[in-house]
């Protein structure tokens, strides 16, 4: 999370996705003994909803990291219905990390970095961050 690469492929894509108005994301790796990579999805569908990766996850994966574009209490359309963003993870980030075997993800929004797990639910941690 603090590895210079990683925190840059973090603000890169957080830019991307807010002038885009979708969520965007990327593999976390381990490149070394202490050292991490983020590699932005190489196929993938970037909806204002949700990312739908068609790509298998790269070799030493230790985690998965996107973007949640809105403020809080911001609506928006998905599944022709309006959701209220709550600055929580989404059933399906937590199914994502399940499916993958890790226990650890990240997301970042206009409030800062979260991280989640798979045994938390619909919860997250606040990890502070100046800056957005």
């Amino acid at each position: 999370m603090d590895d210079v690469d990683v925190f840059g492929k973090f603000d890169a894509l957080w830019q991307q996705s807010v002038q885009q108005g979708v969520e965007m994301g990327g593999w976390i790796v381990r490149d070394g003994t202490d050292n991490y990579r983020m590699i932005p999805f190489q196929n993938a569908v970037y909806t204002p909803c949700g990312v739908d990766v068609f790509e298998a996850p790269p070799a030493n994966l230790v985690s998965l990291f996107h973007t949640h574009p809105w403020r809080l209490g911001q609506a928006r359309m998905c599944g022709g219905a309006y959701a209220f963003y709550t600055g929580t993870p989404s059933p399906e980030d937590v199914q994502a990390l399940a499916h993958l075997g890790l226990s650890t993800g990240f997301f970042i929004d206009h409030t800062g970095i979260a991280k989640y797990t798979t045994s938390g639910g619909q919860t997250a941690f606040r990890i502070t961050r100046c800056g957005y």
